[in-house]
């Protein structure tokens, strides 16, 4: 007959637009000198499932040499020629918010 009917029971949800903390670089070192393939390593953030770290030879990362997401706080690059970079890391929690940048930390590689 046309007649609306009767409304549902009321039902709440939350949106989680909080990111996570940015992660702590942890090595190598700021400004250290290797002569190896370098291992980054970051701490890990607890309410992270995902992170991206960065690697270029500018600064400003306006064209990372290297970009990966990973769920580790850990990798392994062999792929860096000789010369100063810079890296950064940033997380993501499991609603799809991510953190700030990391403070960059500069790599030389003789």
């Amino acid at each position: 007959a046309s007649q609306p009917g009767k409304f549902s029971k009321t039902q709440s949800f939350t949106i989680d637009t909080t990111p996570p903390p940015a992660p702590i670089l942890l090595g190598p070192a700021h400004q250290a000198t290797l002569n190896k393939k370098p291992t980054f390593l970051w701490e890990k953030v607890s309410a992270a499932i995902n992170y991206q770290i960065e690697i270029d030879n500018n600064s400003d990362f306006s064209s990372p040499e290297y970009t990966l997401f990973r769920r580790e706080t850990t990798v392994r690059v062999s792929s860096l020629k000789t010369g100063i970079y810079y890296w950064r890391v940033s997380a993501k929690d499991n609603a799809g918010n991510w953190s700030t940048w990391s403070i960059p930390f500069t790599l030389i590689i003789p």
